[in-house]
């Protein structure tokens, strides 16, 4: 083994949490004007092909989580929302519209204070969909362009010597030293003083007490003519959201999601009814023919709860655990909780001496010079969305929802950009 196969810090698994890790390490070391050699692996050919391509773009900040038995959740998503403030600078916006929230004005009235307390000031009754009477609460949650957050991580990682290999599986003796297998079975030994796993729901069978759980976002295109919004309402199976999200050429699109839990991995035809019924409940809110002459799809998106705590059961905070000698597992929960995945393992390996012993280096922090679209564009692959995306994915035809315009090829890019 040559000196060239060692590696500091070796992150298995390129979602938002893996580079985000990355990418706070190396930030780090460089401000530190010392050398971290870090190594990222994944299978897929580009990095965010998995759970973190196929989300519906909800920024939290809490505003979900006011609720007093939830508020580890809502710090959570604070003390996230203020670490993204402070440590990140995005070269493209990585933020769409605000997000407001409909409340049913019989659902719990404890709810609605804390809200109105912790978050925004009630506008009174508004007269919304189908005249029915909602509360409406302004919120600091977003519209969230997770490809925009991806392309910026990865190529801010990259420029500060962040090295990636992708279409390779990791293969670990337990020791310290990982195989990695490319996808034309080269195969080449490294050696790491930690591993990381970010594997989500992989990761996630370590811990019993994680629920890994999929979920439907149909993507409608054009865009509605309707803000972002959450309906809350009295009946779980009656919540609805809508956000607007975009492609990467810009183009609007409708993103809609609900409460409807699927298995990890549903069969086709589950995940079809799903995307069925969420069709039905948005026509019933937005209105006949709202969805009329419309390209309509849907996919399936993953989602990791820790099943504690909570007014539903479950907690949304990441949790770093050990697997085994120099070997750490992450679950990073919801995707808008990014910067506080990075910061708890930033916090844990400082701890753990990760940056004492490092040789000199130069740092690369200040000044920074400007991240190369065309890195991003190679570390993201945009040419292979569809080939890297193998969850279940459809699109209706008319006889489904009416009149419906066929799929369209900028629908087949929106439908993996959430």
């Amino acid at each position: 083994m040559t000196s060239s196969d060692r590696y500091d810090v070796l992150v298995i698994g390129a979602g938002v949490a893996g580079v985000a890790i990355a990418e706070r390490l190396a930030r780090s070391a460089s401000e530190r004007s010392r050398r971290l050699r870090v190594l990222v692996v994944d299978e897929m050919p580009c990095v965010g092909a998995g759970a973190s391509r196929g989300l519906q773009g909800w920024f939290h900040s809490g505003a979900l989580y006011a609720r007093l038995e939830d508020q580890k959740s809502y710090q959570n998503c604070q003390t996230s929302m203020s670490l993204l403030r402070d440590h990140y600078r995005p070269t493209v916006p990585w933020f769409g519209d605000h997000i407001e929230f409909l409340l049913d004005r019989n659902h719990d009235p404890v709810w609605q204070r804390v809200t109105e307390r912790v978050i925004g000031v009630a506008s009174g009754e508004v007269s919304c969909i189908n005249t029915d009477p909602y509360l409406r609460v302004p919120t600091h949650d977003r519209a969230m362009y997770t490809d925009a957050v991806m392309r910026d991580l990865s190529a801010s990682a990259a420029r500060l010597g962040v090295e990636f290999a992708l279409s390779t599986t990791a293969t670990s003796n337990g020791e310290g030293e990982t195989l990695l297998t490319s996808s034309d079975g080269r195969e080449r030994r490294v050696d790491s003083g930690v591993s990381i796993h970010t594997v989500g729901h992989r990761c996630a069978s370590f811990d019993s007490g994680f629920v890994v759980r999929s979920g439907v976002i149909v993507s409608v295109f054009p865009v509605l003519e309707a803000p972002s919004l959450v309906r809350i309402a009295m009946t779980p199976g009656d919540n609805i959201s809508h956000i607007r999200q975009r492609t990467q050429s810009g183009k609007l699109f409708s993103a809609m999601g609900d409460s409807t839990a699927l298995p990890i991995e549903p069969t086709h035809e589950e995940a079809r009814s799903a995307a069925e019924q969420l069709i039905a409940k948005s026509v019933g809110f937005f209105g006949p023919g709202s969805l009329t002459n419309r390209s309509i799809a849907w996919h399936v998106s993953q989602k990791i709860d820790l099943a504690v705590g909570g007014a539903d059961g479950h907690l949304f905070e990441p949790r770093v655990f050990e697997m085994g000698p120099r070997r750490l597992a992450v679950i990073p929960s919801k995707f808008s909780l990014f910067p506080l995945t990075a910061e708890m393992m930033h916090t844990r390996l400082t701890s753990d001496g990760l940056f004492s012993d490092l040789r000199p280096g130069i740092s690369l922090a200040r000044p920074a010079p400007p991240v190369a679209p065309m890195l991003a564009s190679e570390l993201h692959g945009l040419e292979c969305t569809d080939a890297a995306d193998e969850r279940h994915r459809g699109r209706f035809d008319a006889p489904s929802v009416g009149k419906i315009a066929p799929a369209s090829s900028v629908l087949a890019s929106a439908s993996v950009q959430h």
